[in-house]
Order: C-alpha cells, then structure tokens, then sequence
C-alpha cells in the first residue's frame, strides 16, 4: 500500500467513506464516543488488528501498530472534520462492526470484502497473505499457547485443525472460507466428507481432521448436556436436543424418554424427514416410550432453515401426540422445535392444552 503515511491516508479515506464525521451520530450515540475508550476499543479490537495485517501492515512491534493507528485518526481529524475519538470509533466499526448500533464490520472471521473500500490492496482478497506476514504473537497456535482458546476465533481454531494452507491461501484463509461456505461450525460439523472435500484446498485429511475435531467437541458437549437430574424446564430440553439435533440438514424428529421423576431414562429418533401427520403417526412416536415404560415424553425435532418458528402442521401434530399421550397415560411435556441457536417450547406457548 505504499508507505505507512500513505497506507494510513487510504484506510482514513476508506472508513471516512462508510462512516461520515457528520452521520456517525446516527450511528453512535456520542456517550459512546467520549473520554479515552473509543481509542483504546480500536487498538484492542482484533478485527481492526485483522484488518492491518490483511493489508499487510500489521507490525511484530506493538509501537509501530499503535503509531499506524494514530496516523489514521490524526489523518481523519485533521483533513476530514472527526474529533480523535469519533476517528477512533469509526475505525473500530469499519473493522469490527456493533450489533447493537445496526453497524456490519467489514473485516470480521468472515470478511465482507466485495463491501470494503480497501479490497484492491487486501492480500486476502488476492490470495497472497502468508503466515509469514502475520505477526508471530498473532498467529492462531501461538495465541493459543499464549492467551487460551477461549480468545481465538472459530477460523482461528480452524486454522490450527488444517495446520496448513496452499500457495494460494494461509491455514487461516482456509478455516474464514470454511466457516463462510458453510454459514457456522453446526453445519460444519453436519458436513459429509465428500462436501467437505468438494472444498477447494480440502482434501481427505484435512477433511477428516475438521470433522473428527469438530465431532469430539460434539461429543464432549453432547454428554455435558446429559442430565441426571429431572428436566424441570424448555430450556433443559432444548440444551439436551440441541447437541442432538442442531446442523442436521434433513428434518429429524425425535424423543426423549423420561421415568416417573422426569428424569431421561432413553434418547431415540423416531423418523427423518419433513414432518408430516403420516410420517409421525402416534403410533410410531409412542412405541418406544411403551417399550421402555417411560411415564413421560419430550418430543423435539429440528427445522434445517434455521427459523424455529412452528408451522400449522407443527401445532396440529402437537395437538394430535398430547392428545394420544393422555389416552396412553403418558404425559408429554412438550414438543421443542430447534432452530439456529433458538427454540420454540410448545408447552410454553400453551400448544399442549385442549
């Protein structure tokens, strides 16, 4: 991008354009522009610091990134009318974003790079970033060691399952286009080996080492969600379901079996695909309950979409399986439909009632 002057200049232009000093108000409310915190918010934000290094100029040395980062404000107070903090909050919602401002960051784990200003100079965007131009300290395994998981991205953690890139892209490339193809890690989990190595840059190990990290975590959490206590509430059933049912791409509708204290004796899927009065008939839905003398039932299934919102055959079917369960004497406590990161409680909504 030049020299560092002229590089600091070209981001100025660029997030002055997306975010101008006389409508960053409509953004961000000036409480949350004042004092020193918007300044150290964009030198501490790791998608403004992703931002640097994809354009490659990201520094080993703490002072040169901070004297960048003064550049850019002084270049947008001095020539484009922003005080040195809107400056510094601009910067950080360019990169960054703020859900609660309604503001999308460009350079989040998945970058927006047909949206930035910048891309023409982004050697991510032409495929020439190599984990040599990322700082040492900053790179994944490293952060890793150094910080703990808990701090890294999910293309981060991605990146250190790959272990390594192409002559095209980084390890880290690699896991953002993962996690951008496939919209989050349930799919990514859900994924079969062949998608997987449909991927450009995944071939069979890095294929298997993806869904074999990715189904341990599962696994783990999987048995975390197994209560031994009662499910006492939608929310416990949902957690349950959720590591069962979320990132399935075919509908799958299924039970939990509970004893006389409502605690699970039995999981069991009763039938895949889009749910229909015929294909979950009462018959079938109750059969292993009756087999495993359950006193109570949790029924689930999972909407692929995404959207947890109940269709009109849901709300019929519920009806139709809490009125066999009162003739067979066992109760159902509720029928959880599981979406992305969001549920329905039938039994919540009053559905299990005549």
């Amino acid at each position: 991008m030049g020299s560092a002057r002229q590089a600091a200049a070209r981001v100025a232009e660029a997030v002055a354009k997306a975010y101008p000093a006389e409508e960053l108000s409509a953004v961000a409310a000036p409480a949350q522009l004042s004092g020193d915190a918007p300044l150290k918010l964009a030198a501490e934000s790791a998608s403004v610091r992703r931002l640097f290094s994809r354009l490659g100029l990201l520094s080993h040395r703490e002072t040169r990134n901070s004297l960048l980062l003064k550049r850019i404000v002084d270049q947008m107070e001095k020539s484009l009318g922003y005080s040195a903090e809107t400056a510094a909050a601009a910067l950080r919602l360019y990169a960054e974003g703020d859900a609660e401002l309604g503001a999308e960051g460009i350079c989040t784990e998945v970058p927006r790079c047909d949206a930035c200003a910048l891309s023409g100079e982004c050697r991510f965007r032409k495929g020439r970033l190599t984990m040599h131009d990322i700082p040492e300290d900053e790179r994944p395994r490293e952060r890793l060691l150094r910080e703990g998981a808990e701090a890294l991205s999910n293309a981060e953690l991605l990146a250190i399952i790959v272990r390594s890139g192409s002559t095209q892209e980084t390890a880290l490339q690699l896991g953002e286009r993962l996690l951008s193809t496939f919209g989050n890690l349930s799919a990514l989990a859900a994924a079969t080996p062949r998608e997987l190595r449909n991927i450009e840059g995944v071939g069979p190990a890095k294929a298997a080492q993806v869904l074999a990290a990715l189904n341990i975590s599962k696994r783990l959490w999987a048995q975390g969600a197994r209560p031994e206590h009662a499910i006492t509430s939608s929310t416990e059933a949902y957690e349950f379901f959720r590591s069962k049912l979320d990132g399935r791409k075919q509908e799958t509708f299924a039970a939990l079996l509970l004893d006389v204290k409502k605690r699970p004796i039995k999981y069991v899927v009763i039938s895949q695909g889009s749910l229909t009065e015929s294909l979950v008939h009462p018959r079938e839905a109750f059969r292993p309950a009756l087999r495993e003398s359950a006193d109570a039932v949790i029924f689930a299934h999972n909407h692929p979409s995404g959207d947890a919102s109940p269709s009109r055959e849901d709300l019929t079917i519920t009806k139709r399986l809490a009125e066999a369960g009162k003739l067979l004497g066992i109760e159902v406590l509720d029928h959880i439909i599981v979406g992305t990161s969001s549920y329905t409680s039938m039994a919540d909504m009053g559905a299990l009632s005549p």
